[in-house]
């Protein structure tokens, strides 16, 4: 179990991380922010936790967007 906790706090750091560099602009933050979400999604269908599947999808379609829209400016 100390483990997940470990995996989990690492995860919530790299979004945590993302989140901070987008309010920045960087251009690399869609990219760290969609590899970040697939992570999530790969330990929530690990341990089966159903329930963040929606939150991690959504935020990786909205990586996708942002990466979209901020290579066309």
């Amino acid at each position: 179990m100390m483990i997940e906790r470990l995996i989990e706090i690492g995860l919530s750091c790299l979004t945590l991380t993302t989140v901070w560099l987008a309010g920045s602009k960087h251009s690399f933050t869609p990219y760290l922010g969609f590899v970040s979400e697939l992570c999530w999604l790969l330990y929530i269908l690990y341990m089966g936790l159903y329930g963040l599947l929606f939150m991690a999808i959504t935020l990786v379609v909205l990586y996708i967007r942002m990466g979209i829209k901020w290579r066309k400016k």
